[in-house]
């Protein structure tokens, strides 16, 4: 028996055209949604590196920030012939005679300085300085880059009052505060530290 073999028409021909066309296109958006999975992974993941990298760098800071306050002490100098206060705070920077340094080899006093700097696109760097007392010879290091704000803070409370408050600036050159704040925002997300100052009395 003879069996003839049915020519393909051009509408099949057309037809499997087609399906080749769409399976390529099919192929190519499965490729670009698997390449931008990839990439947001990706991204998700260098985002989360920095993320644990900064609050890393921010703990080690607010460590040396809270040792070196901490252990404020009640020192003046001569300006003048007026003895003026080592201490001195506003709400983008704060000075402090501590007996504890940061680079740990110093011995005696040392003038520390926290400063919010502008790094140039609009954000901010906190960097600390720091020289024995009664030298210039200073050093310097930043502790913390990318900040959306610093702000610092002093609580001030009058013997008089029950209740204090948190001061943008440190006007009393006889005392100093009962705590300093430091805040500092970073991709959105704020990180404070509350940091008791242990000495008391008039500056000496």
């Amino acid at each position: 028996m003879n069996m003839r073999k049915t020519p393909r028409t051009r509408h099949e021909g057309a037809f499997t055209l087609l399906e080749l066309i769409i399976s390529i296109t099919l192929i190519a958006i499965m490729a670009v949604i698997v390449t931008g999975a990839f990439r947001l992974g990706f991204r998700s993941t260098n985002a989360g590196e920095k993320k644990i990298e900064f609050l890393e760098r921010l703990r080690r800071s607010f460590f040396i920030m809270d040792a070196q306050i901490q252990s404020t002490m009640l020192l003046t100098f001569d300006e003048n012939g007026i003895q003026k206060p080592y201490f001195e705070g506003s709400t983008a920077s704060l000075r402090v005679a501590t007996n504890f340094s940061i680079w740990g080899g110093q011995r005696g006093y040392v003038v520390a300085r926290y400063s919010a700097k502008p790094d140039g696109s609009g954000k901010f760097i906190l960097v600390a300085s720091e020289n024995l007392v009664g030298t210039s010879q200073t050093r310097e290091t930043t502790l913390l880059k990318d900040l959306d704000t610093v702000q610092f803070e002093y609580w001030l409370k009058d013997s008089l009052e029950e209740e204090g408050a948190w001061q943008e600036e440190w006007q009393d050159e006889t005392r100093v505060p009962e705590r300093v704040k430091v805040t500092v925002s970073h991709r959105g997300e704020e990180h404070a530290l509350v940091i008791p100052i242990r000495v008391r009395g008039p500056s000496t």
